[in-house]
């Protein structure tokens, strides 16, 4: 009988070790998985956001506000992702910032 319970220990071991790289092999297909989905929205947020640009770039004239109110979000949000796409070289606040600079230059002349 001892013998056979020395023969049961090693086979749990094997067991526990199974499942360990199992679980190891799971948690790297998963992680795989998460990232490649990231990559994916990822580039979906980007070709929305070109879509955006577009429509904004469009019409001479439209402000950011309008294109924003077009698609929905908040103003700056979109100024911060035509920014960080590098497809307009200003980030958030800038028309405003340009209006306060104009106001400034009005009323020094």
């Amino acid at each position: 009988m001892t013998d056979r319970a020395h023969d049961d220990e090693p086979q749990v071991i094997d067991i526990v070790a199974i499942i360990d790289r199992e679980l190891s092999a799971l948690d790297v297909r998963r992680d795989r998985t998460r990232s490649l989905r990231r990559a994916a929205l990822k580039d979906r947020h980007h070709e929305e956001t070109r879509r955006m640009f577009a429509w904004y770039m469009a019409e001479p004239g439209r402000t950011k506000a309008e294109t924003a109110q077009h698609f929905g979000i908040n103003p700056n949000t979109l100024a911060t992702r035509f920014w960080k796409l590098g497809l307009y070289g200003i980030g958030p606040h800038a028309e405003t910032k340009a209006r306060r600079a104009a106001r400034k230059v009005a009323r020094a002349a």
